[in-house]
């Protein structure tokens, strides 16, 4: 019980770091940049796809690295699963649709899915350089 609330903190303040980057990542695009095309979101989805290739691979159990299961929560189910909007994703691609902006709809939601499953594989192939010898060859990847 107590490690279960203790994993459900570091989710907690993970998704709460996460998120807060993202609405600062928001509030930067609208005050150089407007909101014509949702960069913001985007950017948070690929360099969190990236996030999460590298912190996966890096923190995987039995890599020798410094994540202990509260650590690999934290990284991974909450700052990279508060950063990134999927959520967002998808309710910006409905209104593009909703409001006929047809190029704009189709160019985000292929960037965001191409350029966002690059990055977490540039992400996890990253960190493969990062591990000793003996570990590279594991390729499990869950958060």
């Amino acid at each position: 019980m107590k490690s279960s609330f203790i994993l459900l903190l570091c989710v907690a303040v993970g998704s709460g770091l996460g998120g807060s980057l993202r609405l600062a990542l928001t509030h930067a695009q609208i005050a150089f940049g407007g909101d014509a095309f949702p960069w913001a979101a985007l950017a948070a989805n690929v360099l969190g796809s990236l996030l999460m290739g590298l912190l996966a691979r890096l923190t995987l159990p039995g890599s020798g690295r410094w994540a202990t299961e509260g650590v690999r929560q934290f990284l991974l189910t909450g700052f990279c699963g508060g950063f990134t909007t999927f959520s967002l994703f998808s309710l910006e691609s409905v209104q593009m649709v909703g409001s006929e902006q047809w190029l704009a709809a189709v160019v985000y939601m292929l960037a965001t899915l191409i350029f966002g499953i690059a990055a977490a594989a540039a992400g996890w192939l990253l960190a493969g350089t990062c591990l000793p010898a003996a570990t590279r060859g594991k390729s499990e990847i869950r958060p």
